[in-house]
């Protein structure tokens, strides 16, 4: 199916034939793959986001590393500390980001989470830039 472009479908019939969650996730993978070729970067890293936890952050950190690109990269970045799994070298490159975004609003989503994780790393990631 995928040959064909019905990547919704395959997803779809793969998770109710309960394929294992790697066979699913690598059909997730296929596709956000499929999108970015075709330069729908938004709706790609929806996709890729699918992959957190089995597909290594860096695979996909790699691929949107451009600077059109920022926008999708933080989003994918968010969504690895919402999964728990982000680290703090993310936190400070997704700050770095927003600082080149120029949205007042990205910085103000840190400030307003209520996260203790969270807060943890933002303080963190202001003292490294500081000190940069």
């Amino acid at each position: 199916m995928t040959r064909h472009n019905f990547h919704n479908l395959a997803i779809t019939t793969a998770i109710e034939e309960q394929c294992t969650p790697f066979e699913i996730t690598q059909l997730w993978k296929l596709y956000a793959s499929y999108l970015f070729k075709k330069g729908n970067y938004d709706e790609a890293v929806i996709q890729y986001k699918e992959t957190i936890g089995v597909i290594p952050s860096s695979y996909v950190i790699r691929k949107f590393l451009h600077p059109t690109l920022l926008a999708p990269l933080s989003y994918y970045i968010e969504c690895l500390h919402d999964n728990e799994i982000g680290h703090i070298n993310h936190s400070i490159f997704n700050i770095l980001n927003y600082a080149r975004l120029t949205t007042r609003q990205c910085f103000e989503k840190l400030d307003m989470d209520e996260s203790e994780r969270n807060e943890r790393f933002v303080e963190e990631s202001r003292k490294r830039i500081d000190d940069m």
